[in-house]
């Protein structure tokens, strides 16, 4: 058996408790939470570790330590810890399984300054990609390199703590670049943020405003249209009137 678990990854099957995974970083991390329901239904008042005074670090150390992927196994259901003890450890827990159900997000209307933006990046030469996997707004990519764009007018989280700290260090722990951009920044310059974003993903770029749209095309030039191609400047002022001097 030892033998089958080294053969797969790089690294080790290793078993651990949650209150110990703090600094420890792997490609993927089964959760399991040992607890059922007893005989009347409900669900124990005491959760191991997470009914620990640390119990809530314990759990945010478990959800950033994961670089792929966290498979939650549980005999428990959210609907089994509404009727137990009500204590931060059951609520936390109860998170997690609503987190884990893989329900799908309801769809968003487009962001207006995402898309901006992305259409920037995209004549920069990277890849852009809008509400990747209904969960992050814009993502871009080039050569070897991804970063997931976070807007400040929309960081997903509860709380002040998750939108700022936690998100973001979950992301980098499973191999993204964060980039916070912010609303002033994109109102300013989006041409200067869009180069800054792609020179962070190891672009080389000028730092002469970027071409946003594509060129006019033939059909659209003046001569098409029966207007003459050379400027008339020169006989308006030669037919000024006499009393202009």
């Amino acid at each position: 058996i030892e033998e089958w678990f080294d053969s797969h990854g790089r690294e080790k099957f290793e078993i651990t408790p949650i209150g110990s995974l703090s600094h420890r970083v792997a490609d993927r991390i089964i959760f399991s939470v040992g607890f059922g329901v007893d005989g009347d239904g409900k669900a124990p008042a005491v959760l191991g570790d997470l009914s620990a005074p640390s119990g809530r670090r314990f759990l945010a150390n478990m959800l950033v330590s994961a670089r792929n992927r966290i498979t939650v196994v549980s005999c428990l259901a959210p609907a089994d810890l509404e009727h137990s003890h009500e204590t931060t450890a059951t609520r936390l827990l109860a998170e997690v399984l609503v987190g884990s159900s893989g329900d799908v997000a309801p769809e968003t209307d487009p962001d207006p300054l995402l898309e901006d933006l992305a259409l920037r990046l995209k004549k920069l030469g990277a890849r852009a990609v809008l509400n990747y996997g209904d969960a992050l707004p814009l993502v871009v990519s080039y050569a070897n390199k991804a970063a997931v764009i976070l807007p400040d007018w929309n960081l997903a989280g509860e709380t002040l703590s998750e939108k700022l700290r936690l998100r973001p260090a979950l992301l980098r722990a499973m191999g993204w670049k964060v980039i916070r951009v912010h609303t002033f920044e994109l109102f300013a310059d989006p041409s200067a943020l869009a180069i800054r974003i792609g020179e962070s993903l190891g672009m080389e770029l000028t730092k002469r405003p970027q071409t946003l749209f594509d060129p006019p095309a033939a059909d659209d030039a003046a001569e098409v249209w029966g207007d003459r191609g050379q400027s008339n400047d020169a006989r308006l002022k030669a037919d000024k009137p006499p009393h202009w001097g």
